[in-house]
C-alpha cells in the first residue's frame, strides 16, 4: 500500500469508497511501515498515521532530518533511533547527488519602487524587495 500522510490523517467527509478503505486499512497489521520524509511526523496531525496504521516495524527516511521546532527528538520514541546518516559530500563524489552551485546575484532596485521602499512600512517593504521586477529580469 502507498498513501499519503493527508490521505490516512484526513477528517472530513470521505466518499463511501474512501471510508471502506480506511476501516479495511485500520484492521491490518502491517510488517514494516516506511515512512518518506519522516521529519514531517511530529507535527499534530501527521503523528496521527502511526496510530491508524498499526505495524510492527517503522523505518522513516529523509535528507533533511531538520525541524524548526523542538521536536525532531519525537522522532526516537514514535519511530526509533537514527540507524544511518549519509555523507552529502561523499554522495556528490561519487555521483549520486548533483554538485551544488550557488551564486549571489544582486538586484538593485528600480526607481519607482526603491523610493517606495524608503518611505513605508516593514510589511510592505517585504513585499517590495521580494517583488523587484530586476530580480525577474536577471535570469
Amino acid at each position: 500500500l502507498i498513501t499519503t500522510y493527508s490521505m490516512i490523517t484526513h477528517t472530513q467527509k470521505r466518499s463511501w469508497e474512501a471510508e471502506q478503505t480506511m476501516k479495511w486499512l485500520q484492521t491490518q497489521e502491517w510488517g514494516i511501515m516506511v515512512l518518506d520524509e519522516v521529519h514531517t511526523i511530529p507535527a499534530k496531525m501527521f503523528r496521527r498515521v502511526l496510530t491508524i496504521v498499526q505495524s510492527h516495524c517503522k523505518l522513516g527516511l529523509t535528507a533533511t532530518l531538520l525541524r524548526e521546532d523542538d521536536k525532531i527528538a519525537d522522532l526516537n520514541f514514535l519511530i526509533g533511533p537514527k540507524l544511518y546518516e549519509a555523507n552529502w559530500l561523499e554522495l556528490q563524489s561519487r555521483g549520486f547527488i548533483a554538485r551544488v552551485q550557488c551564486a549571489e546575484v544582486w538586484c538593485p532596485m528600480t526607481p519607482e519602487f526603491y523610493r517606495e521602499y524608503l518611505c513605508c512600512k516593514t510589511s510592505k517593504k517585504l513585499l517590495l524587495y521580494v517583488m523587484n521586477p530586476n530580480k525577474f529580469r536577471a535570469t
